[in-house]
């Protein structure tokens, strides 16, 4: 046998030796029941920023969450610990040295449409109640209050509701925690300590505090089989919600032109099962 088709035989074989392994890692994450599976819309799963319709054979949707400030309270120093991270080297007090730790892998527990997206939807109303008090009082401009007025109305109509809460080593200890597989999803995670400024609403002084952050979702997108196409391609490039919440444009109105049914594995690894195109006048 020649060597250039020794070469190509050893390439196809390693190929296929890939593709087996790849084939038992889906079908084993989608043995059984699924760990969680929740009913979303294009607010908690737009499109991936980089697709087009020209070239469409490589849909995915990205899971789109948040992790706002004031919610950060659950990840203390007693977290960061439970996590196996040490705040050694970080300094509240000197801005200048080293301000954050290096990652680690743990699982991240992300809530849908729950209590803190009602915290959330009650913070912002707050803040928009208030902002022509700000402008009247010279701390914001009029400009700028109006902004954020817009911004604020987007995220209630069009953000999304998948919210951070949690954080641990043990996947199976944090779904005995959180047993609502219809609301609470697993995911793996990177997760770091940081020092940041406290949100002004915290004190009259804002000060520097050790905390912990999810860093990123290890698994947040995932790819559409051609099925699932049809519901998606007559959308407008305009119209499309996007990951940054803070997307909006006066001339289209923001909503929802989908819902999801996802699954979660034996891995936590995501898949969709079905796709539907919502109405305009739905509540989504």
């Amino acid at each position: 046998m020649s060597r250039p088709r020794r070469t190509l035989l050893q390439a196809l074989a390693l190929l296929l030796a890939v593709n087996a392994f790849v084939l038992t890692g889906v079908a084993y994450n989608r043995r059984g029941t699924p760990d969680a599976t929740l009913v979303m819309t294009e607010r908690e799963l737009p499109l991936a920023w980089n697709w087009s319709r020209a070239e469409n054979s490589g849909v995915a949707l990205q899971l789109n969450w948040n992790q706002p400030r004031e919610e950060w309270r659950w990840f203390d120093r007693a977290k960061l610990a439970e996590l196996g991270i040490t705040a050694e080297g970080l300094d509240e007090e000197d801005a200048s040295r080293r301000h954050q730790s290096l990652p680690v892998k743990a699982f991240a527990v992300l809530e849908y449409e729950g209590p803190a997206w009602e915290r959330f939807k009650a913070r912002v109303e707050t803040e928009r109640t208030g902002l022509d008090g700000e402008v009247a009082a010279a701390r914001m401009t009029a400009a700028a209050a109006e902004r954020r007025r817009k911004e604020i109305a987007f995220a209630l109509r069009a953000g999304s509701r998948l919210f951070a809460v949690d954080a641990g080593g043990d996947a199976e200890a944090l779904r005995t925690r959180y047993p609502d597989r219809a609301r609470y999803l697993i995911a793996p995670a990177e997760v770091r300590a940081v020092v940041a400024w406290t949100d002004k609403h915290e004190s009259e002084k804002p000060e520097r505090r050790i905390h912990g952050m999810i860093e990123r979702i290890l698994i947040d997108t995932v790819h559409l089989p051609r099925q699932f196409h049809a519901p998606l391609e007559g959308i407008p490039e305009r119209e499309r919600l996007h990951i940054y919440g803070g997307y909006y444009d006066d001339e289209v109105p923001a909503r929802a032109h989908y819902q999801v049914q996802i699954a979660f594995g034996r891995r936590y690894e995501p898949w969709v099962e079905s796709i539907e195109p919502l109405e305009a006048a739905a509540g989504n």
